[in-house]
């Protein structure tokens, strides 16, 4: 009998959840609160990629638009690619974990548990005016 060869190639994913967050906003950010003035918000740089442990949840979202809360307490906001609409995102959404550890511009991807798939156009540091 002639030996048989095969090749066996083992792939290991880590897929993360990040959910819409209504807990984890920050003091002040909850459009619920009583008596609370509206806060203004202006748009900051802040680089091209997030560490993905930080993220707590997402919060806001509309037109091309996401919030994400993190854990440190601050909001940034991702642009998606032009094709793509915040709202379907309403219920979180999943990423692939990187081998770096963090979500990039213009190089990952974010699933929406509805099955879109769209990719990071830019990051912004949220900051009251």
């Amino acid at each position: 009998m002639k030996p048989q060869y095969a090749q066996v190639r083992i792939e290991r994913r880590v897929i993360i959840r990040v959910p819409r967050s209504r807990s984890a906003l920050p003091s002040g950010l909850n459009a619920f609160e009583a008596n609370s003035p509206p806060v203004t918000y202006k748009e900051k740089k802040i680089g091209k990629c997030v560490p993905m442990n930080n993220i707590l949840g997402v919060q806001r979202f509309d037109d091309r638009y996401l919030d994400l809360v993190t854990k440190s307490r601050q909001l940034i906001r991702v642009r998606l690619e032009k094709k793509c609409q915040g709202r379907s995102f309403y219920s979180g959404f999943y990423m692939e974990k990187s081998k770096d550890g963090k979500i990039c511009e213009d190089r990952d991807v974010l699933h929406s548990r509805t099955g879109v798939k769209c990719e990071i156009d830019r990051f912004r540091l949220l900051v009251p005016e």
